[in-house]
């Protein structure tokens, strides 16, 4: 019996860890989506001139 629940405990912490993956994997993909976006947004917003050089317009 305490074999089982010690299993069932496994089992329950592995269970709420995979709930949270996609949680967390959104966070990490957001993060890097707009990481690159917020940058070049940053720049064009202080550097008028740089921003349109990096553009490449």
């Amino acid at each position: 019996m305490n074999h089982f629940s010690s299993l069932l405990l496994v089992l329950n912490l592995f269970l709420a860890q995979v709930r949270f993956l996609p949680v967390i994997l959104g966070k990490l993909l957001h993060f890097f989506v707009l990481i690159p976006f917020y940058l070049k947004n940053g720049v064009m917003l202080l550097f008028p001139g740089l921003g349109f050089v990096m553009s490449g317009d």
